[in-house]
């Protein structure tokens, strides 16, 4: 509580239980703590804040819920932004060292100077702050304040028209910039005044591009879900589809019992057919059971996550309209196969 309405420095998110970040991300941004009963039953007063927290660390919010074995939410990625801290210029996070001879000797004087000064240009600045709303009125500065972020958010999300996710990110940080400028009015940066929107508009172009996507997460998480498994069960779980006529067909065992099995597939997810692809090339068709493909995108909305396939041209529709078809494979009666198109493997979602 004592960084209320402040900034929560966290060193090292490393050190987070992977099981609790998710929690974690959406506590500190929702402003709220847990709701805990008291020793007589009722519910105690719950606690709540209003922060802007940054941590450091080597792991990103998708790497530490990958070691819990959960998956990464969308509304955790827009609450806790993954910022790469690389410059792009050799240095790390620096990209220029000035007076100091090393990005090393350059950071200890910024830590050393941050130790001396620490405070002091934030009550600064909440006295600026303090006095240009008396001056202008709490309303008619809340307005122009406002007209400001729209502008600036305008500018960013110009580029990236279908950052839909992107939205409460982008609000965040054009607060963080619109900051910015109202310090550099007060004399207290030694900047531009364009330098906080240019700076954390490059913020907000590393998050997307480390994002992998500027679309829905839940699309691209689709995507991959159903490529890697694919990927990694492709000869294990599905069973070669090999059509034969009746004297290749392998006589049946004594007593009318089926013809012993010459390689077994276990936990059958669906089936693989080697087709012709359109270029001439030979390639493998996936074929997907319902539970098949139901497993594979465990985790996310199936039926909006087929349709977005489909779209994208990586899931095949049925000739009736339907997300499978009703086809025949060897051996077996009717049944309804999701058909994947070949180029599923060549998706690039997720390699970031």
């Amino acid at each position: 509580m004592a960084s209320c309405d402040a900034l929560l420095p966290m060193d090292e998110i490393g050190q987070l239980d992977p099981k609790e970040i998710g929690d974690v991300a959406y506590m500190l941004a929702n402003g709220q703590g847990k709701v805990r009963a008291s020793r007589t039953g009722g519910a105690r007063v719950t606690a709540r804040w209003r922060v802007l927290f940054l941590s450091t660390g080597e792991k990103t919010l998708d790497d530490l819920n990958k070691e819990s074995g959960k998956g990464t939410k969308a509304g955790q990625e827009v609450r806790f932004l993954d910022m790469p801290a690389d410059a792009g210029a050799g240095m790390g996070l620096f990209e220029e060292t000035h007076h100091c001879d090393t990005p090393g000797e350059f950071a200890d004087y910024l830590a050393n100077a941050c130790g001396q000064f620490y405070g002091a240009p934030f009550r600064a600045f909440m006295e600026h702050l303090a006095d240009r709303m008396a001056a202008e009125g709490v309303m008619g500065f809340r307005e122009a304040l406002l007209a400001r972020m729209d502008t600036i958010a305008t500018s960013y999300l110009q580029n990236w028209p279908k950052a839909s996710a992107g939205a409460l990110c982008c609000a965040t940080l054009c607060m963080i910039a619109l900051a910015g400028e109202l310090a550099t009015e007060f004399n207290l940066t030694g900047w531009d005044r364009d330098t906080p929107e240019v700076l954390v508009g490059l913020c907000f172009a590393d998050w997307l591009r480390l994002r992998g996507t500027a679309g829905r997460r839940e699309d691209e998480q689709a995507i991959q879900k159903l490529r890697d498994f694919i990927s990694r069960n492709a000869s294990a779980r599905f069973e070669d589809w090999i059509d034969k006529s009746a004297e290749e067909q392998p006589q049946s065992g004594e007593n009318g019992e089926p013809p012993k099995e010459r390689y077994r597939t276990m936990n059958r997810a669906g089936w693989r057919r080697w087709v012709k692809a359109p270029d001439g090339r030979y390639v493998w068709l996936y074929l997907l059971t319902s539970d098949g493909m139901n497993e594979a995108l465990n985790g996310v909305s199936a039926r909006d996550a087929k349709q977005m396939l489909v779209d994208r041209g990586l899931l095949i529709k049925a000739k009736d309209g339907k997300f499978s078809e009703l086809l025949r494979p060897p051996g077996q009666g009717q049944v309804r196969l999701y058909q994947v198109h070949h180029d599923i493997l060549a998706v690039a979602t997720g390699d970031r």
